[in-house]
């Protein structure tokens, strides 16, 4: 319970024990390359996740103290709204030059849930970005703009365990069997 309040309150991750399957070591020819650009999306998904967090927290703790920051709010809703349209991009390039490589068909459905759900929080990144131009005008926009940055961040952290599956259990742009 106390795991479960510690990712929910902070954000944080917590590693879980998985089966330990024993990875071999492939022959040159039995290798899977993939190409140099799938190594951008990791680290671009790190910032599409930390940002809106950051963005909600600070946003919650303006609403509960009643205090009208406006610009730090919208620059993080920008700087979040950039680092999801990074994950997107590289996201969907890695997809793309990913696409004669064979994975399972079950995997292949979280890919395309995992591109579809990439898509939906960039909109969704953009409606709380021009939200957070509004927050000062009205007490609704404010709280509107704070439930939009939640579902952004639960949508993040779904996301996140999309990808963690299709690399941790599929082996997705790892290069093993």
């Amino acid at each position: 319970m106390i795991k479960i309040l510690l990712v929910l309150a902070l954000g944080l991750s917590i590693a879980l024990s998985h089966e330990k399957v024993p990875t071999q070591e492939l022959k040159p020819e039995e290798k899977i390359h993939y190409p140099p650009v799938v190594k951008l999306h990791p680290p671009t998904t790190h910032f599409s996740i930390a940002l809106p967090t950051i963005l909600f927290l600070v946003s919650a703790f303006y609403f509960l103290t009643k205090r009208k920051e406006r610009d730090i709010i919208i620059a993080l809703s920008l700087l979040s709204f950039f680092a999801i349209a990074g994950s997107v991009t590289t996201g969907y390039i890695a997809h793309e030059s990913m696409a004669n490589i064979p994975i399972e068909e079950k995997a292949q459905e979280i890919l395309h849930t995992h591109q579809s759900v990439g898509f939906v929080l960039l909109g969704l990144s953009l409606a709380v970005f021009l939200f957070s131009f509004l927050i000062n005008k009205n007490p609704a926009f404010r709280i509107l703009h704070l439930i939009l940055c939640l579902a952004l961040v639960l949508g993040v952290f779904y996301q996140g365990n999309l990808g963690g599956t299709l690399v941790y259990e599929y082996s997705v742009g790892v290069p093993v069997r």
